[in-house]
């Protein structure tokens, strides 16, 4: 991800690209192969288990392979890997990030666990039925998306001449629209820098990229396949982790020593990632956790 992020002089000068001068695509290929033969391996593995005739193990691997079975559209392996590879960070960064803005905002923290406990219960499990009735902690997902989009630059390619704002965009022209900069922009949000998920409440604003000052999926036909399943992940994600735990700083770390500076890249990333500064202290409210937090 960083290597695929790094600026290339041969996306500015095509010519270039045949000589790799700066000698990006040598550094990938190991680390992608590495990814893929990985990935090839695993699904080699779930292949010879389900023809050996053993149960199925009811995971997002086994429906994939299993589509075929049920008379539908077959995935094949690439359709596979890209979802494999295609969802993995940016679900676990947006996690990191959520959390982080948590910590440091613990009013906030408190009021998201308050809802899950009246609404859920203590020591109940969430279930996926139970995530309409959670409007704030959706409302902190979508601040956390605002605040810290996973994809700063959106990259869409134009395939007809199209006129904005009286330029003419020529056709095939690969565009860079600064997401980053647009969540933050302080012509469409109140207080743009602050983490403030009450902005949400009673918003139309929501996923889907309809308001176009709020795209953490895209918009229009090129929208994130991956949303729905998204959302839903995140949100059993989060509030299993806030729900099921509390949360405190170590000893004599203040909220606002938390660093959050990102770092550049495909996805936006912790510049400190969370193994690298002090972690939170985890106190179990509960024996009950969901199985995928065992």
């Amino acid at each position: 991800m960083e290597l695929g992020g790094k600026p290339n002089l041969s996306d500015f000068c095509p010519l270039l690209k045949p000589f790799d001068l700066q000698g990006i695509r040598r550094s990938t290929k190991v680390p992608y192969d590495r990814l893929h033969w990985l990935i090839d391996n695993m699904i080699d593995q779930r292949l010879e288990f389900r023809a050996s005739g053993s149960p199925r193990c009811d995971d997002l691997l086994d429906v994939l392979h299993l589509s075929k079975e049920q008379g539908q559209k077959e995935f094949n392996r690439p359709n596979i890997k890209d979802l494999f590879i295609g969802g993995t960070d940016k679900t676990s960064a947006t996690i990191e990030w959520a959390m982080t803005e948590l910590l440091r905002n613990p009013d906030i923290m408190a009021k998201a666990k308050q809802e899950l406990t009246e609404t859920i219960g203590i020591g109940e499990n969430i279930q996926e039925k139970d995530i309409p009735r959670l409007p704030y902690l959706q409302d902190v997902l979508k601040e956390t998306m605002r605040l810290h989009p996973i994809a700063p630059l959106l990259l869409p390619r134009f395939h007809v001449d199209v006129e904005v704002c009286g330029y003419t965009i020529p056709k095939h022209t690969q565009a860079i629209v600064n997401a980053w900069a647009i969540a933050r922009d302080p012509m469409y949000w109140d207080k743009p820098t602050q983490f403030k998920p009450e902005r949400f409440i009673d918003s139309k604003v929501d996923f889907r990229g309809m308001n176009l000052s709020f795209m953490p999926f895209d918009s229009g036909r090129r929208i994130c396949p991956g949303l729905d399943l998204a959302v839903r992940m995140l949100s059993l994600l989060l509030a299993s982790l806030i729900h099921h735990f509390n949360w405190k700083l170590p000893d004599r770390m203040a909220p606002e020593d938390i660093d959050i500076k990102d770092k550049f890249g495909i996805t936006l990333q912790k510049a400190i990632a969370g193994k690298d500064w002090p972690l939170p202290l985890l106190k179990k409210q509960s024996s009950i956790l969901p199985s995928f937090l065992n």
